[in-house]
């Protein structure tokens, strides 16, 4: 049974809208950041957006692994085990920070060659790399909140990862601010100053986080916990975490081709989609949100055997957000010349943008589906194959279909955005499909620890 006897749809929404804000206040980051830089040159804003992809591949694997850790604890609270939640917690913050460790090192030896990889060259390519040398060697503070962030969210203190986000997003902005316009005395440092803001507001984010986790929360567990149970908790987060994040990091390498491929169409194309694709944020940050939630509400009802109750709550939650999503595409679509009007005054630009948003209408609504549906059968335990299977579809179908739409017929950025639109139906047709053979029902961590771990369980 779930903890309260509210209605469902209360603690969904709940559990919900804080970590809406907290994912829309960090990709507001970049966001915040293409901004200032498009004040300096447009040069500026679509060289650092064609990291964006990169950015978004690392984001998703910090956040899929953290949320496996957060699903794990969640199942023990399910099933009143809470004597392996403070243990999952603790192992989690462990695996993240060696996790976050090696991306740092990877952005440090790497950042002179992606830009080139990513198909920039000449001036571009240096400001892309000078921008990832700096927030990209920094990534193992974001994979640190995505830990903190997945904690907090298992114990339903959703609100604090929104206020630490907020935090996070204000010293950017004022920073930001600060070293673009040279106030207080302080010279104006351009690309260099942006990116150190980034870094340090990263920084104030995740301290607020820790000191609310550990000294208020009292997350710690006794040495000889974390040693005895190490070994099958570490393998229930893998088990979660490794085949929910292929998908979306799936997703994300797509976007790094595509970014490739868009930069062909020309710089004005890559504004285009840099623009929307920060527009759209709103949405995507709305369904990783619900997905979110109602993951943590499965994955309680799984533990406790509810398994009627889950398959409510996820045909609740996908009414809720594919019908959200619809509207504000359309109301998007309505004003598209007055919100992108907000960063450029390009009319091919704007013409681009529109049209990207027509069909993003009903793109939109698809990928509710798909995020919804894949945060849960990861929850539950039931993620390897339709992560398999939406990867082939993915590679095999989607990225053949957007070069020939985009080349082919050559409806150039529409028509790759078009195949990407087509992509997403099929993946979401794979995992409902899953969902409906309900596999998930046998897959629970508490399943696994009563047929396989019985003795360290009772322990």
């Amino acid at each position: 049974m779930i903890e309260s006897q509210q209605p469902s749809e209360y603690k969904l929404w709940k559990l919900s809208w804080p970590i809406c804000v907290q994912l829309l206040m960090v990709h507001l980051i970049l966001v915040t950041d293409s901004f200032f830089l498009s004040q300096i040159s447009e040069n500026y804003a679509a060289s650092v957006g064609a990291l964006f992809p990169l950015y978004g591949i690392f984001y998703t694997l910090f956040e899929q692994m953290g949320y496996a850790g957060c699903s794990v604890a969640s199942q023990y609270l399910g099933a009143k085990k809470n004597e392996f939640v403070n243990v999952t917690y603790v192992i989690s913050i462990i695996l993240m920070f060696c996790l976050g460790l090696v991306v740092s090192l990877c952005m440090f030896f790497g950042s002179d060659v992606i830009g080139t990889w990513l198909g920039l060259s000449g001036e571009n390519k240096n400001i892309a790399s000078l921008y990832l040398s700096i927030t990209g060697t920094s990534l193992i503070l974001e994979c640190m909140r995505a830990t903190y962030n997945g904690i907090l969210t298992a114990k339903g203190k959703t609100w604090v990862t929104m206020v630490g986000a907020i935090l996070y997003n204000i010293v950017n902005i004022v920073l930001n601010y600060i070293c673009l316009v040279g106030a207080f005395g302080i010279p104006k440092l351009g690309l260099v100053g942006i990116a150190f803001s980034t870094v340090f507001a990263q920084v104030v984010g995740l301290v607020f986080l820790v000191i609310f986790v550990h000294w208020r929360e009292h997350v710690t567990c006794k040495l000889e916990d974390l040693k005895r149970h190490f070994k099958t908790i570490v393998r229930h987060i893998l088990n979660i975490g490794v085949p929910s994040t292929i998908e979306p990091m799936s997703v994300q390498l797509v976007s790094v081709v595509m970014t490739y491929l868009i930069l062909l169409f020309g710089i004005s194309s890559m504004a285009a989609k840099t623009y929307t694709f920060n527009v759209l944020l709103l949405l995507t940050s709305w369904s990783v949100a619900i997905g979110v939630g109602t993951s943590i509400l499965i994955a309680r009802n799984v533990g406790a055997k509810s398994f009627d109750g889950a398959n409510r709550q996820l045909h609740r939650s996908l009414l809720l957000s594919m019908s959200v999503n619809f509207i504000v595409v359309f109301l998007f679509y309505l004003s598209s010349n007055y919100i992108f009007g907000l960063f450029t005054n390009d009319p091919e630009i704007l013409k681009m943008c529109k049209n990207l948003l027509l069909i993003s209408m009903f793109w939109e609504p698809v990928r509710a589906l798909n995020i919804i549906v894949a945060y849960s059968l990861a929850s539950a335990g039931d993620a390897k194959f339709s992560a398999v299977v939406g990867c082939i579809v993915m590679w095999v179908l989607g990225l053949p279909l957007c070069y020939l739409f985009g080349y082919v017929f050559g409806l150039g950025l529409l028509g790759i955005w078009l195949g990407l639109f087509i992509d997403e139906v099929l993946r979401g047709l794979v995992y409902y499909l899953r969902w409906r053979v309900r596999k998930w029902e046998k897959t629970g961590v508490v399943d696994y620890d009563y047929s396989s771990n019985s003795r360290e369980v009772t322990n």
